[in-house]
């Protein structure tokens, strides 16, 4: 035998391989020993083939759904960040055209107030009233769109000036503690925790009737964990998990934080009320 020759085998059997029903392949088995199968075997033969037949379209066809499921987190990734360009987008307009009229009208009506009698500024005194409301409201409106503070500020100081707010507008107190440096995170992902803390504080506000608030942020698992736990009435508990119901938001917190390689877990806190754990991967080692 040559060094290129293909070696010699005592045995060779050529077994097709069906996929769908069809012969879409042939499975070589080569052996030493000359004819080490018997008559009976034929079946067993065949029925391999099929099997690892049916092993590769299985295989294929977790390859199938794992391309898809990337495709969609990857819509759903996309979809969000136009969502997010959209709120952004508006919230600048409302905040450089809106309030630059209301501003303007304010002026207009300070100086007509200077110019008539008394009883016609009281009038326009609660008019200009009315005009810094709708200012605030607008003010209000444009933070909850797009926090600036995130832009502009970073994570820790957006998610307190949240927790500021959420405190002062319910009376439900409301405490942060934890690492005053977090690990460096997407710009993604530090929004997607920022409107995880939003809405979870929302959702107490709304559900929980709760006192208070606490709010955790520490290094988990190579990324960053945020917890809130109210001391409020709980929730329904089935099987040992909270039951949530489409309102809270649960399902599309969910999705963003899993197309962003994170997780999102409702449990029963020890104490009573509810504990929501918001977790996502560290860009890198490096604080931010």
């Amino acid at each position: 035998m040559s060094a290129s020759a293909p070696p010699a085998f005592a045995f060779v059997a050529v077994l097709p391989v069906e996929r769908a029903k069809s012969v879409a392949g042939a499975l070589v088995l080569v052996g030493d020993a000359r004819d080490p199968f018997t008559a009976l075997d034929v079946s067993f033969l065949h029925a391999l083939g099929q099997q690892v037949g049916a092993a590769l379209e299985n295989a294929e066809l977790d390859r199938r759904l794992r391309r898809r499921t990337e495709d969609l987190e990857r819509l759903s990734m996309r979809m969000v960040r136009q969502h997010e360009d959209e709120r952004r987008r508006i919230s600048l307009e409302l905040h450089d055209e809106t309030a630059q009229v209301f501003s303007a009208v304010k002026l207009q009506l300070g100086i007509v107030r200077e110019e008539v009698a008394p009883p016609q500024a009281a009038r326009l005194g609660r008019v200009l009233e009315l005009v810094d409301e709708g200012m605030a409201s607008i003010r209000s409106v444009t933070a909850a769109l797009r926090p600036s503070l995130l832009d502009d500020l970073g994570l820790l100081p957006a998610i307190r000036a949240l927790v500021a707010d959420f405190e002062a507008r319910t009376g439900i107190t409301t405490g942060i503690d934890g690492a005053e440096t977090l690990p460096a995170l997407t710009e993604d992902a530090e929004l997607a925790l920022f409107r995880g803390v939003q809405e979870g504080l929302s959702n107490v506000a709304r559900h929980a009737d709760a006192a208070s608030v606490a709010i955790t942020l520490t290094r988990a698992d190579g990324g960053l964990a945020v917890v809130l736990q109210d001391d409020g009435h709980g929730a329904r508990v089935q099987d040992g998990a909270v039951v949530v119901e489409e309102r809270t938001g649960l399902a599309g917190m969910r999705e963003r934080f899993a197309a962003q390689g994170g997780r999102v877990t409702l449990e029963p806190a020890p104490s009573g009320g509810v504990r929501l754990t918001l977790w996502l991967p560290a860009d890198n080692g490096d604080p931010q």
